[in-house]
């Protein structure tokens, strides 16, 4: 799997509000999170959660709306800058990725 890219932040303002809006996420927000960098799915993040395709998409949205991010790749850019993950060398499953 292709390491994600990075998109950078339009200003510095926009990254400091996403690293605020970041320390709201719930913690099943963030173990979902930690899966985004991943090739998996959401039905295979809820295969793995042992949750419903669902509550996956549900969690999913909220961490797009509270990261300020529209999609999946950005909310994983948006992480990675603001410091909630660190990337590790290559990221083949969500044990790759750390949650600070």
């Amino acid at each position: 799997m292709a390491t994600p890219v990075a998109i950078g932040y339009p200003d510095d303002a926009t990254a400091t509000a996403a690293a605020k809006d970041a320390q709201k996420l719930s913690s099943r927000e963030l173990e979902v999170l930690r899966y985004l960098p991943t090739t998996l799915t959401a039905n295979e993040i809820a295969a793995e959660l042992y949750v419903s395709v669902n509550t996956i998409k549900t969690h999913t949205r909220s961490i797009y709306l509270k990261l300020g991010a529209s999609r999946r790749q950005e909310a994983v850019a948006r992480a990675y800058n603001s410091g909630i993950l660190r990337r590790r060398s290559f990221v083949r499953s969500s044990t790759d990725v750390e949650v600070n």
